[in-house]
């Protein structure tokens, strides 16, 4: 049984004495302590239950003929108990509430800034290092549109899993945190270094993901790194970057 609050105990335990003791007299020997404790067990848990129910104006025939002292006695104890009951629940109660606000403390924060690392369950870091506008086009290769903004993603990828991981696991995406829009990815030729390849346990290295944003949606950007691998949580939500490109 669960108590509501401390008053309430005590409200229906004052009334439990007198309830019972009222109407006994004298030669009345029908009622034993057992049954009689059991009684007032019953009224008191059918009055937590509904606080506002009538009390029984008449004693419980399995109290008549008990003395007073008895029945004081037996009530202190239904209340002892019932109160005892009520903090071990409130305990339990808050104890339950901190295991579940460590249980979300523990959970990886997936909505970070750009410069934060992300750190999966198996031991490897990703830190989306930066966003800057690329200008270091050369003369014959591909260039961005007048109306678009030029970026390259630099991301740190770092080995504490204890094992070989495969870079192509990883992809990289984003999207206007602004006005919404798409980033559309391709691969600027000058100092490229694709998301790509073995990376050994203990090692780290920072590679690049290059794109186009429209300039109507601003510079600021959402980036996404998805990760598919058997050492992932399918289940997991994919953690974003937010940054502004630079």
């Amino acid at each position: 049984m669960k108590i509501r609050t401390v008053t309430a105990v005590a409200t229906i335990a004052v009334a439990l004495p007198l309830t019972a003791a009222c109407g006994a007299s004298a030669g009345h020997t029908t009622g034993t302590p057992a049954a009689c404790k059991k009684e007032m067990q019953r009224l008191f848990d059918k009055a937590m239950d509904d606080p506002d129910a009538p009390t029984p104006e008449t004693t419980p025939p399995a109290c008549r003929g008990l003395s007073e002292k008895q029945l004081k006695k037996y009530v202190g104890e239904i209340t002892e108990k019932a109160i005892k009951e009520g903090v071990d629940d409130a305990f339990d109660d808050a104890v339950n509430d901190m295991d579940d606000s460590a249980g979300d403390a523990d959970e990886a924060n997936t909505e970070l800034k750009v410069g934060d690392t992300f750190t999966y369950e198996d031991g490897v870091n990703v830190t989306v290092a930066s966003i800057n506008e690329f200008t270091a086009f050369e003369e014959y290769g591909d260039t961005a549109e007048p109306n678009q903004t030029p970026f390259r993603i630099d991301v740190k990828f770092e080995n504490g899993s204890g094992k070989p991981v495969n870079l192509d696991d990883f992809m990289v995406n984003g999207q206007g945190a602004t006005k919404g829009g798409d980033a559309e990815f391709t691969s600027w030729t000058e100092d490229v270094k694709d998301i790509t390849g073995r990376l050994a346990a203990g090692q780290s290295d920072t590679k690049n993901s290059d794109g186009v944003l429209d300039k109507k949606y601003g510079t600021k950007m959402v980036v996404t790194v998805t990760r598919v691998s058997d050492d992932v949580d399918v289940m997991m939500e994919v953690p974003t970057w937010t940054g502004s490109i630079r």
